[in-house]
């Protein structure tokens, strides 16, 4: 079992990315939009640091990690709970697209 560890840290950073931008849709910046964006960035280096992980867990997950998966997101995030798998399985879209690009940059000498 790998666990699902890095599959909630990278959920966690594409869902606060999706907060803080949804919270501009008003056209207006305010301080609660600001505070969106600085946990983005907060959950940026795990989000990212351990997204080649993330396939392997999803091969691996089982019925009891999907609803701890759920769970986090219910409880971290502002989300209707209808679609809270929809959100997630576009996190995943956004974190597969992500990893590719990351393979793409020039790596940090």
């Amino acid at each position: 079992m790998a666990g699902i560890q890095e599959t909630k840290e990278l959920v966690g950073f594409v869902l606060s990315v999706g907060e803080g931008v949804a919270a501009l849709a008003d056209g207006g910046v305010s301080f609660s939009d600001v505070v969106k964006f600085v946990e983005a960035a907060r959950r940026a280096p795990a989000g990212i640091g351990g997204v080649g992980m993330v396939l392997p867990e999803l091969k691996d997950l089982d019925e009891a990690e999907k609803a701890e998966l759920k769970k986090f997101v219910e409880e971290d995030f502002d989300i209707p709970q209808d679609s809270v798998e929809l959100a997630i399985e576009a996190a995943f879209k956004v974190g597969i697209d992500l990893s590719d690009l990351l393979k793409l940059l020039p790596k940090a000498a």
